[in-house]
């Protein structure tokens, strides 16, 4: 029995050192496994993000409430339904007296780092979509189901995995966008008002000086109009 042990990535020289605990879990049927290799690491990142980063980095109450909130209850729906799903194939188990003691040529084991208890949710999850699998396969080697139906139940979860790896990230942006705007009120905040203060007082000092100097002039004008009849009466006498 082949077993094959997934490589962890190495974290990043200047990432922040995460508190989290190693699991090892071993995954049986093809459709498990892919999910696992495709969306569990985007998953733990983000979940991370959401549950540990966001609560430490913002001090707004209700944006981190309802995210929390929304992670929380998408998790609960998902198993759920899986829950509701292993009763269903139970009993068709039992109504058809399948065995259960199936063999698998490539069973694969990965070593996962999960970095907050939501990702440890996740993770629990994939194993029981295993179980959903292993039992749709023991159903189809019995005969009870077709092959076409038992691939469209599997396809089935791992879009279920696919649209919960989705939200979170949509969770994740919005965690995101929330602190780019919170930076950005805090900016204005910050910015000084000083110079737009001064902005009325240079006006008013450019249009007293523009005042001043139109008064002079109108008094030049006036001082020149004045003088004019006698200039020319004395070019009058002289000629």
């Amino acid at each position: 029995m082949a077993t094959s042990v997934a490589a962890e990535a190495k974290p990043a020289q200047n990432q922040t050192s995460r508190a989290g605990f190693k699991r090892s879990v071993t995954l049986n049927t093809p459709s498990a496994q892919r999910a696992l290799k495709k969306y569990f690491e985007v998953m733990n990142a983000n979940l991370y993000n959401i549950t540990v980063s966001l609560p430490i980095m913002v001090d707004n109450v209700e944006l981190v409430d309802e995210l929390l909130q929304a992670v929380s209850d998408s998790i609960e729906g998902l198993e759920e339904s899986m829950n509701k799903e292993v009763e269903r194939l139970t009993v068709m188990h039992k109504e058809y007296a399948v065995k259960q003691d199936l063999e698998y040529t490539n069973p694969q084991t990965f070593d996962v780092l999960c970095t907050s208890p939501e990702a440890s949710r996740m993770l629990d999850a994939l194993v029981h979509m295993d179980k959903i699998c292993q039992m749709l396969d023991a159903l189809w080697m019995a005969q009870v189901l077709t092959l076409r139906q038992k691939l469209d139940v599997d396809r089935r979860w791992s879009e279920a995995m696919r649209k919960q790896s989705n939200r979170f990230r949509h969770n994740a942006e919005r965690a995101r966008k929330g602190l780019k705007m919170m930076d950005q009120a805090k900016a204005e905040e910050d910015a000084p008002t000083d110079i737009d203060g001064d902005t009325p007082q240079v006006s008013s000092r450019k249009s007293e000086e523009g005042s001043e100097a139109s008064s002079e002039t109108g008094a030049n004008i006036s001082s020149a109009s004045e003088q004019t009849p006698q200039i020319a009466a004395k070019a009058q006498a002289a000629g």
